[in-house]
């Protein structure tokens, strides 16, 4: 892990960085790790971590996720109207 943060480091030193993880919550131990530590140490470098969860009330979620939310701005979307998923799907494909 402390090589990955560090070349993460390295990197953001030329470029700005934008992580982002979709249905975080699918994610092993190891792997919620290292996104809180790049979330701890996003206000001193170049590097935005943006996640998705998908909070299912019936199933736990891992202890990591709450450790994450500690360390993040959190906020909730709203689901996506019928027509609005429909200009999502036409602006990515096109009218099919």
């Amino acid at each position: 892990m402390a090589q990955l943060l560090h070349w993460v480091s390295r990197i953001s030193i030329q470029f700005p960085l934008l992580i982002v993880v979709d249905d975080c919550e699918q994610l092993d131990d190891g792997s919620l790790g290292v996104l809180c530590k790049l979330a701890q140490r996003s206000h001193k470098q170049r590097v935005l971590v943006l996640v998705a969860t998908c909070e299912d009330r019936d199933k736990a979620q891992p202890a990591g996720i709450e450790v994450l939310k500690s360390q993040c701005e959190l906020s909730t979307l709203a689901a996506l109207s019928l027509d609005e998923n429909g200009q999502l799907l036409a602006s990515v494909f096109g009218d099919v």
